[in-house]
């Protein structure tokens, strides 16, 4: 239970930030360090805001009218302290617009949290995306995080082949964005396993693992699990004679009848037969939600396409498991082109298989990568 309440805190508390990025109309800008002003969050000259110009001495604000804003809470000659509320503006007035400013992303990780500030997370607008579904998956994600990080527990890492999160969060952090970034299917590669059906088989493990699942959720995935399997096994092993009745179902679907005995899971993999259709011969079979059913025979039609994308993903996560030391420096590495060596030390990628995904870092440029990394561990 003190898990799951460190975790609903977390969440939630993250979770309201990033929603209300995306629809707030009052919004106020604070002092976020006070030694170095141009670090990040700080307000420096000629920064830009929404409608509004912080001058040389970063007291004076204006608007780009020179009209006062509502308010200024810092003037000329106030000593400024951290916390600081410097003005606050109504973002419809001022025709919030595109040219807010966003942080670099590469300066996050793929739990969300900034590199260079341990314990502080990113998510929503403030990461470069758009709509309020991608600001609430990165603010589940950093808020997991931050509370797993409080109770010294392994952080959130989800891919780009386990969830269209994974992919969210791997696009902005290793390809960064030009326009407010969106979640679509079309952006996984690994979609044909990403599906609908199987979110649970996917996701329900990791979130048992949060403390998020509690056992009577878990046994009924598990239940879930289990009649999925021995279905599968039954489609493989149900063998049906060459009868009438069976061809008569066959020619009513527009297929090829049969001459011969042919397994349930033959007759599934052709793209015009159902287990809807099946069902005057499929006599014997058991009485499994409808859902089981739909997703053998997903797995089923699409197998061969599915076996291959996994084969994808193994090579995938293979790579990720190469980690690349946090002190390298590209620029010493002969053999990588000069194109790759300033995305590859502007990113600072975590793995191999994340430094593929980078624009700009070809096929080549990996391997001469693995070839360094090689001799590198060899080395120690």
């Amino acid at each position: 239970m003190k898990v799951r309440a460190w975790l609903a805190l977390a969440l939630i508390l993250c979770l309201t930030v990033s929603l209300a990025a995306c629809g707030s109309n009052d919004t106020a800008v604070y002092v976020q360090s006070v030694s170095d002003l141009t670090g990040m969050g700080g307000i420096a000259a000629g920064d830009r805001f929404p409608g509004m110009v912080v001058s040389e001495n970063v007291t004076e604000i204006k608007k780009d009218s020179e009209k006062t804003v509502k308010e200024v809470l810092v003037k000329e000659g106030d000593d400024v302290n951290k916390g600081d509320k410097l003005f606050e503006y109504d973002t419809d007035e001022l025709q919030l617009s595109l040219e807010k400013k966003q942080l670099e992303l590469e300066q996050l990780n793929a739990t969300l949290e900034f590199r260079d500030y341990p314990g502080l997370y990113g998510a929503g607008q403030f990461n470069g995306s758009s709509g309020y579904e991608e600001a609430a998956a990165q603010g589940f994600v950093a808020g997991a995080n931050a509370a797993l990080k409080v109770l010294n527990r392994d952080p959130l890492i989800l891919d780009r082949a386990g969830s269209y999160i994974g992919t969210l969060i791997d696009d902005l952090i290793t390809k960064g964005v030009t326009d407010p970034y969106r979640m679509m299917t079309s952006r996984s590669e690994y979609r044909l396993v990403l599906r609908q059906d199987n979110a649970d088989e996917r996701l329900t493990p990791i979130g048992r693992e949060l403390g998020l699942i509690d056992d009577r959720r878990w046994a009924k995935f598990e239940k879930k699990q289990a009649q999925k399997e021995a279905e599968m096994k039954r489609a493989e092993k149900t063998v049906f004679s060459p009868t009438d009745a069976l061809n008569e179902v066959l020619v009513s679907c527009e297929t090829s009848p049969v001459t011969t005995g042919v397994r349930l899971s033959e007759l599934l993999r052709r793209p015009q037969v159902t287990y809807a259709d099946l069902t005057p011969i499929d006599i014997e079979r058991p009485n499994y939600p409808r859902e089981i059913f739909e997703s053998v025979e997903t797995a089923l039609k699409y197998e061969g396409y599915i076996k291959r994308q996994l084969q994808d993903i193994a090579e995938m996560r293979r790579l990720e498991k190469k980690l690349l030391p946090k002190e390298i420096n590209y620029d010493e590495i002969s053999g990588l082109r000069l194109e790759a060596q300033e995305k590859l030390n502007r990113v600072r990628p975590e793995n191999v298989g994340q430094a593929g995904r980078i624009s700009g870092v070809s096929p080549a440029d990996i391997s001469v990568l693995l070839i360094w990394l090689s001799a590198h561990n060899e080395e120690k």
